[in-house]
Order: structure tokens, then sequence, then C-alpha cells
């Protein structure tokens, strides 16, 4: 069974104890998966918030969560964003859109802010993600 972790030292005690066919599959209770933290589901590309939500994600929003929290608790810099999505220098502003759209859908689907923060001059920072399973290789 893979194990809750995360470069920050939560204690996980409001976590029932999940089977990989729990990864994020979105059936069940929502409260069941209830929790004090964002919950990243990488096998499922699904983000769970604290309440039970579900957030499906593309594939280049979960390589930006992927990077939040392999770089946890540095924040990461826009220009590390730049080059793990490919994107030409001249073209930095795709990645504040980027962000920007992901911060919209996490706050429609669950009414909840996303959970990154800003942090003005220095980059973006995991904000009370935790990981269920290991984090895939981004290389």
């Amino acid at each position: 069974m893979s194990h809750l972790f995360s470069s920050r030292s939560y204690a996980p005690t409001s976590l029932q104890s999940w089977s990989l066919t729990d990864e994020g599959g979105g059936g069940g209770d929502a409260s069941s998966h209830a929790s004090e933290h964002w919950t990243f589901y990488p096998l499922s590309m699904t983000l769970v918030s604290p309440r039970g939500v579900h957030v499906p994600l593309s594939a280049k929003e979960m390589r930006l969560i992927v990077y939040l929290l392999a770089r946890d608790p540095h924040p990461v810099q826009r220009e590390d964003f730049i080059q793990l999505l490919g994107v030409d220098l001249t073209h930095v502003r795709r990645v504040d859109a980027t962000i920007y759209r992901l911060r919209m859908k996490i706050q429609k689907v669950t009414g909840q802010d996303a959970p990154f923060k800003t942090l003005y001059g220095q980059g973006y920072q995991n904000d009370g993600m935790m990981v269920f399973g290991r984090l895939p290789d981004l290389k």
C-alpha cells in the first residue's frame, strides 16, 4: 500500500487507510475522503479538496502540481515553470495564464482557494497539498 507523504511533516491522522483502488476514483461518498489537507493522486491525475471534492487535472496541470510538490517547501520560480512546460521565454505570460486557469478551475469545482500560493518576487509554493503514492518523474 502507498502512503501519504509530503516534504512537510504532516500527520495524516484524519485520513482513512486507502488502497490503490481508491486512487481518486470518484466512487463513493465525497465525505469518506474528507481530510484537513488537499490530496494529489498522480495515477488518476486528480486533486481532492479537504471536503472530498475531486478535481480532474490535465497533463499540463498535473506537471505543475508535481513540480510544486517536488520542490516543497521551496518556492518554484516562473522561469522553472517555463522550462518545465517547454514554453519559449518570449511567452512568459502562458505560464501565468496556465496557473490562473488552474486556480479558477479549482475554485469553480470546489468552492475553495487553490492549495498553492504566490510569493511576490519569489514564485509559487505548495500550501497544504499532500501526495497519495509516489510523485511521477518529470523527465
